[in-house]
């Protein structure tokens, strides 16, 4: 087996083992999105990568920025951060194309 076809199946089992709603990441084509392990798709694939949900949330990319969506894949953080990181306090520490950094909360809020 290859070395991509391992990290995927990696992902997706540790996807598997954390989330509590049971959405696993899946692609098609180089697309990304979410379905459940029954592979119902719940999350359209229009990412270029995702991350895990972690409490009800996943740091996803589009066009090369960074951004999160909820369960329902509500972008509640748009796609428009070069730098997004889960911060103290419940905050998210952004910085954009500028450099400029900043905290948010999670209804994009600063």
């Amino acid at each position: 087996m290859n070395i991509k076809v391992r990290l995927v199946f990696f992902f997706v089992l540790i996807s598997f083992c954390v989330n509590s709603q049971n959405l696993v990441p899946y692609h098609k084509g180089d697309n990304w999105g979410f379905c459940t392990v029954e592979k119902k798709v719940i999350i359209k694939p229009s990412y270029e990568r995702v991350e895990s949900f972690k409490n009800g949330y996943a740091l996803v990319v589009k066009n090369n920025k960074l951004g999160m969506i909820n369960e329902k894949g509500e972008e509640i953080i748009p796609c428009l951060y070069k730098d997004l990181r889960h911060s103290s306090g419940g905050l998210l520490a952004v910085k954009d194309e500028k450099l400029m950094s900043g905290y948010l909360d999670s209804n994009n809020k600063i």
